[in-house]
C-alpha cells in the first residue's frame, strides 16, 4: 500500500468539530506502515475512466460565505449568521449565534477553512486578502518567512519590462 498523493495535516483535521460530516464524508483514511493518514475524498471519481464528475471551480457555499463576509462588514450580523448556518445545518453542526461581529467574520473565516479545504487555493488566498497569512502559517510552517506570500515575477516579465523588480525571495 502506498501513502496518499496529498494527505490532511494534524492541524486542519483538528479544526473540524466533532460531528462535522465534511470530515467523515469528504475525506477518507489508509494505512501505511502502521501510519494513518486522513486525504480528503470530495470527488469520488478520479481514476475512473468514464468520467462522472467534473471539477467544481465555484460553489454555492463560496456565494454564501462570500455574502456572510459582506454582511459582517456593513453591520448585517444577523443576515451573515444565516449565510453561515445554512452549511452548519447541512454539516449536522448547531447553528451559530455570535454576538459580535468579530466573532461572526472569525466563524466565517473557520467555516471558509473546513468547507473549501483542498480547493483551488481558497484558505491560501483568504489568508492573503485578509493579511493573516504570517500570522497563521507561522505557526505552522518552521520556516514560514513573510516573502513566502509571494509569487515571483516570471523573467520574461522583468526581461520585458525593465522597471519591474524581483520579488523579495526570488532570485533574478
Amino acid at each position: 500500500t502506498v501513502k496518499p498523493n496529498y494527505v490532511l495535516t494534524p492541524y486542519l483535521i483538528e479544526a473540524f468539530q466533532p460531528g462535522d460530516l465534511r470530515l467523515s464524508e469528504w475525506t477518507a483514511s489508509k494505512t501505511v506502515a502502521n501510519v494513518i493518514y486522513t486525504y480528503p475524498y470530495k470527488y469520488k471519481v478520479s481514476f475512473n475512466l468514464e468520467k462522472t464528475e467534473h471539477y467544481v471551480v465555484f460553489r454555492l457555499a463560496e456565494i454564501y460565505l462570500n455574502r456572510a463576509e459582506a454582511r459582517a462588514h456593513l453591520g448585517k450580523d444577523i443576515e451573515a449568521l444565516e449565510d453561515i448556518n445554512v452549511f452548519r445545518l447541512r454539516a449536522n453542526l448547531p447553528e451559530r449565534t455570535l454576538a459580535n461581529t468579530t466573532d461572526i467574520l472569525d466563524a466565517i473565516r473557520q467555516e471558509k477553512r473546513i468547507e473549501f479545504f483542498a480547493e483551488w487555493g481558497h484558505r491560501w488566498f483568504d489568508l492573503k486578502r485578509t493579511e493573516q497569512i504570517d500570522e497563521v502559517l507561522g505557526k505552522v510552517k518552521p520556516n514560514w518567512e513573510s516573502t513566502d506570500a509571494l509569487f515571483p515575477i516570471p523573467n520574461n516579465e522583468i526581461i520585458a519590462n525593465p522597471n519591474l523588480v524581483q520579488n523579495p525571495g526570488y532570485n533574478n
